[in-house]
C-alpha cells in the first residue's frame, strides 16, 4: 500500500496504537520512503508471530461437490484485514491511503472489504483471520 501525507513518526505512532489492539504482534515489512521530502511511503504490514493475533489466513479449502469448508487456510506473516483497519484508522486525518481493495480513502472511513475468493467460493478478506470482530 501507499501512503502519503504523512511522515515516519506518525507512521509509527500509528503503528504502536495498532499494537495495543493486537498483543504489539505487529510490524513493519517494508518502510520505504517513495519522494525525498519523505512524505509518501510504501508499506507492507507484517506479524512478528503468525500464532499471535492480527495474522493472516491464506485461501480456505473447499469439498466442492457439497461447497463445505473442509479447513481454514495457511497462516501467514501478513498482517490481516482488521489489523490494516485499526492501523488505518490511527493514521492522522490528513492521510491519503491507496489500496488495492480501495484505490484512495482517509483515514476513518469505512474499510473496504472485497472478494478474495472466486464466484462460486467466496471468501472475503475480512473473514481470511481469527479475528473474531
Amino acid at each position: 500500500m501507499i501512503i502519503s501525507g504523512v511522515t515516519q513518526k506518525e507512521l509509527k505512532m500509528a503503528l504502536n496504537y495498532a499494537n495495543t489492539h493486537f498483543a504489539g504482534n505487529l510490524g513493519f515489512r517494508e518502510l520505504k520512503p517513495l519522494n525525498k521530502e519523505k512524505t509518501k511511503w510504501r508499506i507492507t504490514l507484517r506479524v512478528r508471530s503468525s500464532q499471535g493475533p492480527g495474522h493472516s489466513r491464506g485461501s480456505s479449502r473447499y469439498n466442492f461437490r457439497t461447497g463445505e469448508l473442509i479447513r481454514k487456510g495457511k497462516r501467514l506473516p501478513y498482517a490481516c484485514w482488521h489489523a490494516h483497519g485499526v492501523f488505518f484508522d490511527s493514521l492522522p486525518r490528513h492521510a491519503h491511503i491507496f489500496t488495492r481493495g480501495a484505490p484512495y480513502f482517509h483515514p476513518g472511513t469505512p474499510w473496504a472489504d472485497w472478494n478474495a475468493g472466486s464466484k462460486m467460493f467466496p471468501e472475503y478478506m475480512s473473514s481470511r483471520c481469527d479475528c473474531e470482530r
